[in-house]
Parts: C-alpha cells; structure tokens; sequence
C-alpha cells in the first residue's frame, strides 16, 4: 500500500486516521489561537504507535493521562471520507470467561456430553456484537 497523492486526496497507510488527527489538532489550535478564544486548561497531545495492537506500551500512559483531564478528544475521524466526528471510540477490553464443559463420548453417548468450546464460541459471538460488552458480560455471568 504505498502513499500516493490523487486528484486533490492523499492514499496510503495512516492517511485517513493518524495523519489527519495530526492535522485535526494543528487546525484546531491554530482556530483557537486565531479566533483568540482562550483555553483555561493544559491542552496535552499524545501520540501512540501500538493503538491497533491493544496498546501494550502506551496504556499506562494513556490511562494516567485520563485520570487527570476533563475531557478527551480522539483525533480520527470516525465515518471515513463523510468527515463527520464520531462521539465515541471503541474501547478495548481484556475478557475472562470459564465455560464449564461435560465430557461424553462422541460415539457412544455424544447428547450427555457438553462442548465447552462450542458454548465458548458462542459466548464470543454475543460479546463483539454486543453495543454495551460490560452490561453483555453480566448478562452472560447470570
């Protein structure tokens, strides 16, 4: 996928999320600055490399982070090529789920057996298509 510049658009890897976000900030502090609207709180920009692999080196960073700020921006845009902003970014989550299974032999009695991982794919399906995965979570516990 190599960068390329068509017809008034920028194409590549990063173009549309990490690079635009950059320049999302840059023109909207230039639009606080030009507008002179004053801003009351420290304005922190933090940049991570991991965000699509669970954000193993920046989550520490990112959560002190949170813990200190009023609000967050996420710089990306969140419906592609429409530029309209998004209100809320996914989340990522680190899941447990025991799935108790009932051993019975395939060929003699396979009805009196249970397939913890057939129920644990199920279990799977209902969390990512869940909209609320912590209220799916406590549902699936009961």
């Amino acid at each position: 996928m190599p960068f390329r510049q068509e017809k008034g658009r920028l194409w590549g890897p990063g173009v549309l999320d990490m690079k635009s976000g950059l320049a999302f900030f840059v023109f909207a502090l230039r639009a606080l600055r030009d507008l002179d609207i004053p801003v009351s709180r420290r304005v922190v920009l933090q940049l991570n490399a991991d965000e699509e692999t669970g954000s193993e080196s920046s989550r520490a960073l990112t959560e002190q982070a949170a813990r200190k700020s009023d609000c967050v921006l996420v710089l990306e845009p969140g419906t592609g090529l429409e530029g309209q902003a998004e209100n809320l970014a996914q989340r990522s989550g680190r899941y447990r789920v025991a799935i108790p299974g009932r051993q019975s032999h395939s060929g003699v009695d396979f009805a009196a057996g249970a397939s913890a991982i057939v129920e644990l794919a199920k279990q799977i399906e209902r969390i990512a298509g869940s909209r609320n995965r912590r209220e799916e979570l406590r549902s699936i516990r009961k």
